[in-house]
């Protein structure tokens, strides 16, 4: 029989309207937990001081506080804490968003509703603590097993067997508590070739020169493991890397960083020139078993040197024992001419001020590969390859180039992927652009994907003080983009095409607009509405007090600088 959800879970109610207060007792008693009361934060503090709960039920209208005060205090301790208020806007929410709470539920609320909130905020401390526990006890134990038994001698990496084992409990973990996890082979190239020209004092010394560069230990600086990925000399002249809590894209992008790191900083003081081979493979998604993702790893390694060496491969299903599939090779070749000789171009779509005088352009890239025949699968194969940073700057270049058309006074918004800015470098490499920085707007797409917000905005700020000026893509789209919005703060926002195009006929999102644009408006950021095609929707905009509008009703994107449609 399975055990109620709240089995063993104590929680601190903090409420002075009694009617949620007994309602609330009762939810809580059927499933399972204990509970206690506290009308204010007074005595929330005292009930906390003798006995520290793993949830709090916090209204944030309290007779002596805000209930966010005692949320802010909170903040870092191990529990969940969800708002239960009847006094709810997109400012009050944004600040519960950077406090940590786990959720925040309006007044009145359905009990149903309710519970699947509460199942699911339960979920996810019960993951969280198993994590921190398993962290713990792998600390622990990679303490007592340090030593010669699990060491190469000559290169300092964990051993052939200590991988094998260590890969065993992280794929049993990934599998028990739904984690993904990530393996990479690497391959120096032409390595025999090494040992017969130079000698194996030489080969024994790029193996070590290697070694060091999986470790951080490199002049570049582009790669740096983190706690917890280990590190290991598989055979002869393979590493391997266990990437815990790492997707194939993320593996991918660090493969890649390895890559770059090991070719600019080697050939040099006696060493000669060294280009890596990588394969990655993903659990779940590729392979269960510890011996299906070593094998799924050593096809995806086997393709990356079939097409030709010196790059990273992600194994996907079409992949066999003997190389993978043409169309995925294909790609892969067609990725890196792309890269190289930019075989691309870039059409730019109008955004213009609301009485219909031009203001900027969007820069949309297309590219020109028949193997890559539309942006989406550009993209998606530079992201799965780790060659999102090289496919940007590449980018950037070429629409420096056509800087020179831009009219008067008119900004370039230009798409940048989260990934892009973590680059060390980022921005500093586009000399073309720095002549037109007061003019260039850098959108953020996929805010989902932003994990490190204050390395972003670290890096925002800089940029920032050289000129340059960002924008945050698809508000509305869901919590990513509003936790971004509160923790970049950036120039410009732009409503996500939905929610346009929904504005015109329900009216629930026209008051979910308007406080976005309230909001906006106070922080001193501008906005762009994207996707207006018909009348109606831009008559609702308008009627809104959206200042800039972008959409096919004023012009497909074009080549070169197309005016805006009156």
């Amino acid at each position: 029989m399975v055990p109620p959800l709240g089995t063993g879970l104590h929680v601190l109610v903090v409420e002075d309207e009694p009617v949620i207060v007994e309602l609330l007792g009762e939810v809580l008693e059927d499933l399972g937990f204990t509970s206690e009361v506290a009308i204010d934060v007074a005595a929330a503090r005292l009930a906390l001081a003798h006995r520290r709960p793993d949830l709090v039920l916090l209204d944030k209208n309290l007779p002596d506080d805000s209930g966010l005060t005692l949320a802010r205090e909170l903040a870092g301790a191990d529990l969940a804490i969800v708002i239960v208020s009847g006094y709810a806007n997109l400012t009050s929410a944004i600040e519960a968003m950077q406090l940590g709470v786990a959720d925040y539920v309006v007044k009145p609320f359905q009990v149903p509703d309710l519970v699947g909130r509460l199942r699911r905020v339960v979920e996810v401390l019960g993951l969280r603590r198993a994590n921190t526990r398993l962290l713990a006890e792998l600390a622990d134990k990679n303490r007592t097993l340090e030593g010669l038994v699990v060491r190469d001698s000559l290169t300092g990496l964990f051993n052939h067997a200590h991988f094998h084992d260590s890969l065993e409990r992280e794929v049993e973990r990934a599998r028990r508590h739904g984690h993904v996890l990530s393996v990479a082979l690497i391959d120096i190239d032409g390595f025999k070739e090494i040992n017969d020209r130079y000698g194996h004092q030489v080969g024994d010394h790029v193996l070590r020169v290697v070694a060091r560069a999986l470790q951080g230990d490199h002049a570049s600086g582009d790669f740096h493991p983190r706690r917890g990925d280990l590190i290991a000399r598989y055979g002869g002249d393979e590493m391997a890397v266990i990437l815990p809590d790492t997707d194939k894209a993320g593996a991918a992008t660090l493969g890649e960083r390895l890559r770059v790191a090991v070719g600019r900083d080697s050939g040099t003081a006696g060493t000669p020139p060294v280009s890596l081979s990588i394969g990655v493979a993903s659990c779940p998604v590729d392979a269960s078993t510890r011996e299906a993702l070593i094998a799924a790893a050593d096809v995806a390694l086997y393709a990356a040197k079939r097409g030709g060496r010196n790059r990273v491969v992600p194994y996907t299903a079409r992949m066999v024992a003997a190389g993978g599939s043409e169309t995925e090779l294909g790609r892969l070749r067609a990725l890196d001419r792309t890269i190289a000789e930019h075989v691309f171009h870039f059409l730019y779509q109008p955004i213009v001020a609301a009485d219909g005088s031009l203001f900027a352009y969007e820069a949309l890239v297309r590219p020109e590969d028949p193997m890559l025949p539309n942006p989406l699968v550009l993209l998606e194969v530079a992201q799965r390859t780790g060659k999102l940073a090289s496919l940007g700057r590449a980018m950037r270049t070429r629409i420096a180039a056509d800087l020179a058309e831009l009219p008067a006074g008119a900004l370039a918004f230009i798409n940048v992927h989260p990934q892009e800015l973590l680059v060390d470098g980022f921005g500093r490499g586009d000399e073309g652009l720095a002549r037109w920085s007061d003019r260039i707007v850098f959108e953020i797409t996929e805010a989902a994907a932003i994990l490190e917000y204050e390395r972003v905005r670290v890096i925002m700020d800089g940029l920032r003080g050289r000129g340059f000026r960002f924008a945050l893509d698809d508000l509305g789209a869901g919590y990513a983009g509003l936790n971004s919005l509160a923790m970049l703060t950036p120039d410009f926002v732009k409503l996500d095409m939905d929610l346009v195009r929904d504005v015109a006929v329900n009216p629930r999102t026209e008051r979910l607009v308007h406080h976005l644009l309230e909001f906006a408006r106070g922080e001193g950021m501008q906005v762009v509405a994207e996707g207006i095609e018909r009348e109606e929707e831009l008559a609702a905009v308008r009627a809104l007090g959206v200042p800039y509008l972008q959409g096919y009703r004023f012009g497909r994107p074009a080549r070169p600088f197309a005016a805006p449609l009156g």
